[in-house]
């Protein structure tokens, strides 16, 4: 894996309660417990399906883990990043996304949707690593009303130095936990779900 390959962003988390420690299956919540509405006219005609057909066992315990994961990962791998850079994981993703981009350089808003981020958030964070001279900002030439954002010279070097060190917490959190054999199915089955979302 090399510099240049995206590694593990942040999705929102979701959270889950715990696994039946027997491992029976649980079904999924009824309309009532979900805070649904009794009347048939402000449910979604998919919405009426999903409660009828709960989740069997294999599905539940897939769904299970997978919120786990999608909850603790994020915060484990900025953990880890933190100690090691002292970059954030979001600051280094903003970093990396510049350095893919053509000519380094990314519309605000555009760099907000690649990172996951808040436009809120992401002018904050352009600001604070502006500050630190890893990137630069400017008005759009064609909108008056835009920014474009671009990595320096200095931010490729931040980003690039700060490699290794994510590299390893995605290895000993994710990698070193997939069977080898499964990999390929297990990245088919991921974006299959990552492409629904985007």
């Amino acid at each position: 894996m090399s510099p240049g390959v995206p590694v593990l962003l942040c999705p929102p988390a979701l959270r889950a309660g715990p696994e039946p420690a027997d491992g029976r299956h649980t079904p999924i919540p009824t309309g009532h417990h979900l805070g649904l509405r009794d009347n048939p006219d402000q449910d979604s005609q998919d919405t009426r399906i999903a409660l009828e057909a709960p989740l069997d066992s294999d599905e539940e315990r897939f769904w299970r883990a997978l919120t786990r994961v999608v909850a603790a990962l994020p915060k484990a791998l900025d953990d880890d990043l933190s100690k090691a850079t002292g970059l954030t994981l979001s600051e280094y993703t903003v970093l990396m996304r510049l350095s893919e981009a053509d000519g380094g350089k990314l519309r605000i808003g555009d760099l907000a949707s690649s990172a996951a981020l808040s436009l809120s958030r992401i002018s904050r964070m352009v600001n604070s690593l502006q500050a630190r001279g890893w990137m630069g900002k400017r008005r759009h030439d064609h909108d008056a009303r835009g920014w474009v954002t671009s990595l320096t010279d200095e931010g490729l070097r931040r980003r690039e130095s700060a490699y290794p060190a994510l590299l390893l917490s995605a290895r000993r959190r994710v990698v070193d936990h997939v069977d080898c054999g499964a990999a390929a199915m297990t990245v088919h089955q991921i974006r299959r779900i990552a492409s629904v979302l985007e």
